[in-house]
C-alpha cells in the first residue's frame, strides 16, 4: 500500500515537473521571439536612420551652398546699381600700393612714326604715377553679377595721378597698349577689404547699362564707317584707293597706310592691301535718362567738363583713305572715341580720368541700416563692408 502510494505520487511529481518545465519553455521561446522581433525592428530602424543620416552627409554640401545662394540673393535683391558702398582700397591704410605707367616708346611728330616690332609698352606721352592712397568720394554699384555673387563697384568720382592730373595717352603706343595700362593702373584699387581684383570699366559696362547694343543699331549705316563695315584699302603706284563691304569705293589723294595688325604696325607698300573692321560709335546719354533714370546717368556721364574719363576699350574708324586708332572715353555726357594715330602717320594725345571697377565678394557687403537711394552719402544709407 505505502509503495503503492510512493509510486502514485512520484508519478504526479514528475507530471508535475514534466509541466513546469514545458511552461518555462513556452516563456522563454515566447521571450526570444519577442526579443527577435524586437531586435530585427530596431535593426530596420537603424538602418532607415543610418540611410537618411548618410544621405544628409552627402548632400550637406548642396544643402549649404543652396542656403548661401538664397541668402545670397536677397542681400543682392536688396542692392541697386547706382547705390553707395564704404569700401576702402586703401584697408584702414595699409595698402599704399602705387602704379607707375611708363612713357614708352615716344614719337615726336610723324615723321618718326615707329612701324617696327621694337616699340616699347606705355602710355606714349610720359611717365605718370597713381596711388592706391589717393582719395576718392566713395564707391558705387556699377553692376551686379547673380551668377558669381559678386558686386562691381566703380569710383564715385576720376581718379587722377598722384600730381591730380589727367591720365595722358599719346600716338601708336597709346593706342596699342592703352587698354593694358589703364586696366593696370585700375588694379591697385582692387585689394581692399571684401575686394577680388578690379580693372577699368569699359565700353560694354556702359552699353550693359543703358542697354545699347551696336549690333542691333548698326551706328553709321551706309557710311565708309558704318559699325562692322569691313573696308579693304590698297596702295596702288602712289594713292591709296578703298573698297568696303557696304558697297563703298574710291580712289584717295592719301599716300601712305600705317596700321595695326597681328601685334604690330606696319605700312602697306606698293600693291599691298589690308582689311580693317569699323568698330566706332557714339551716343548721348542724356538720350538713355528715361531708361536709366539720373542718379545711374549722373553715376556714368554727369553733363559737367571735369567728368571726364577713358574707357579701356579701343576702336577703329574707317574713312576715305585712312583709319583713326585710339579708345573710347566719356566727355561731358557723351560716349565717344579719341584719336590717337592715324593710318596717314599723324599723332595725337588726350587726356581723361581713370575710373576703376572693383569685384567685391557679395559676402562681405551689409546692408545699409537706412535706405540706400544713391544719392546720400552718409554712413546709415550707405552698404558696408564687413
Amino acid at each position: 500500500m505505502f509503495q503503492k502510494f510512493l509510486n502514485t505520487e512520484n508519478a504526479s511529481i514528475t507530471l508535475f515537473v514534466l509541466l513546469a518545465i514545458l511552461f518555462f519553455m513556452i516563456v522563454i521561446f515566447s521571450l526570444f521571439v519577442s526579443s527577435s522581433n524586437k531586435e530585427q525592428s530596431q535593426i530596420s530602424e537603424i538602418d532607415k536612420i543610418q540611410q537618411e543620416y548618410e544621405e544628409s552627409v552627402e548632400n550637406i554640401d548642396q544643402i549649404y551652398q543652396n542656403t548661401l545662394n538664397e541668402n545670397s540673393t536677397n542681400l543682392l535683391d536688396s542692392i541697386q546699381i547706382g547705390d553707395y558702398v564704404n569700401y576702402d582700397p586703401t584697408n584702414g591704410g595699409e595698402i599704399t600700393t602705387t602704379y607707375t605707367s611708363p612713357q614708352g616708346t615716344y614719337h615726336a611728330n610723324s615723321t618718326t612714326s615707329d612701324t617696327s616690332e621694337n616699340m616699347i609698352e606705355g602710355n606714349g606721352y610720359a611717365s605718370q604715377t597713381f596711388s592706391v592712397s589717393a582719395n576718392t568720394n566713395g564707391w558705387r554699384v556699377l553692376d551686379i553679377d547673380k551668377d558669381t555673387n559678386q558686386i562691381l563697384l566703380i569710383s564715385a568720382d576720376v581718379i587722377k595721378t598722384t600730381e591730380n592730373k589727367y591720365f595722358f595717352l599719346r600716338g601708336q603706343t597709346g593706342a596699342e597698349w592703352g587698354v593694358k595700362e589703364l586696366n593696370d593702373i585700375c588694379e591697385i584699387y582692387g585689394k581692399g577689404k571684401g575686394a577680388t581684383g578690379a580693372r577699368s570699366i569699359t565700353i560694354d559696362d556702359t552699353n550693359k547699362i543703358i542697354g545699347y547694343d551696336p549690333e542691333i543699331t548698326r551706328p553709321g549705316k551706309g557710311q565708309i564707317y558704318e559699325y562692322k563695315n569691313n573696308v579693304t584699302y590698297t596702295k596702288n603706284l602712289i594713292f591709296i584707293s578703298y573698297r568696303a563691304s557696304n558697297g563703298l569705293s574710291a580712289s584717295t589723294t592719301n599716300t601712305r597706310f600705317t596700321y595695326y595688325d597681328d601685334g604690330k604696325w606696319k605700312t602697306l607698300s606698293t600693291n599691298s592691301h589690308t582689311t580693317i573692321e569699323s568698330t566706332y560709335y557714339a551716343y548721348s546719354g542724356s538720350d538713355y535718362i528715361d531708361t536709366i533714370g539720373t542718379t545711374i546717368y549722373d553715376m556714368l556721364f554727369q553733363n559737367t567738363s571735369e567728368n571726364l574719363y577713358w574707357l579701356a576699350s579701343s576702336y577703329h574708324d574707317t574713312y576715305e583713305g585712312r583709319v583713326d586708332f585710339g579708345l573710347r572715353g566719356i566727355y561731358e555726357g557723351t560716349m565717344f572715341s579719341i584719336n590717337l594715330f592715324d593710318s596717314r602717320g599723324n599723332v595725337y594725345n588726350s587726356y581723361r580720368g581713370v575710373r576703376p571697377v572693383v569685384y567685391i565678394d557679395i559676402s562681405y557687403i551689409q546692408p545699409c541700416t537706412g535706405t540706400a537711394d544713391g544719392t546720400d552719402t552718409t554712413i546709415e544709407h550707405m552698404h558696408q563692408i564687413k
